[in-house]
């Protein structure tokens, strides 16, 4: 009887041991879940902000086209333009 008894006893407490570890195991899960929606929120953020600067640099960029375009559009005319004076210079000769 006494033998039974310890044998139960032995199971009852590799039970509450086994108890103790599953709710450190559960808080560490805890934590853990906890620490990835942080990540995720803040990745929501970097990305919100990542975009938020992709429009800005296409802005700059397509002004900085804009500018090139006007250029090589004024350079043209001017070209066209001193053809077109000399060609008339010359006929007018």
């Amino acid at each position: 009887m006494d033998e039974k008894f310890e044998q139960h006893s032995v199971a009852i407490e590799r039970h509450e041991q086994q108890i103790k570890t599953l709710f450190a195991r559960q808080e560490e899960l805890d934590r853990l879940t906890q620490s990835v929606n942080d990540l995720a929120l803040s990745v929501r953020g970097m990305v919100e902000r990542l975009t938020s600067m992709e429009k800005r640099v296409n802005i700059i960029e397509d002004e900085a086209r804009s500018r090139v375009r006007t250029i090589w559009a004024c350079v043209a005319t001017g070209i066209i333009g001193a053809a077109i004076a000399f060609l008339m210079s010359s006929i007018l000769k």
